[in-house]
């Protein structure tokens, strides 16, 4: 197994998913803080457009689901 630190600068209260959200056929890392962290797990560079940054910090697991090949990304905040 190879481990590598990636330093996102943000801090994260809810707990991150795997979803290939580029259809690519591998899972990327999802992360939400105060923006929206997408990372390939092989190169660990951003997928792009992220990070986007949003509105507020996350308090909530986020929740990820597709339909019609639109990616649907739900997450709560206070």
């Amino acid at each position: 197994m190879i481990i590598k630190k990636v330093n996102l600068k943000e801090s994260f209260t809810s707990s991150p998913l795997v979803y290939d959200i580029n259809s690519d056929g591998i899972k990327e890392i999802i992360v939400i803080g105060e923006s929206i962290f997408v990372v390939d797990p092989v190169s660990f560079k951003f997928i792009k457009p992220f990070p986007l940054k949003i509105s507020g910090p996350v308090a909530s697991t986020p929740h990820i689901t597709k339909k019609d090949n639109i990616i649907f990304l739900y997450f709560g905040s206070d």
